[in-house]
């Protein structure tokens, strides 16, 4: 498995966008973070 590096701005940026759409609605931004984590 290849390993990826995340920069810090990047993570920094992907908890704002957890945030964000968490406020919008509950679960949307964990769920958001959980596809990221798959992804990567």
């Amino acid at each position: 498995m290849i390993q990826a590096a995340i920069l810090h701005e990047a993570e920094v940026e992907l908890w704002e966008a957890v945030a964000y759409y968490e406020d919008r609605a509950a679960g949307l931004g964990l769920d958001f973070e959980a596809e990221i984590e798959r992804s990567v």
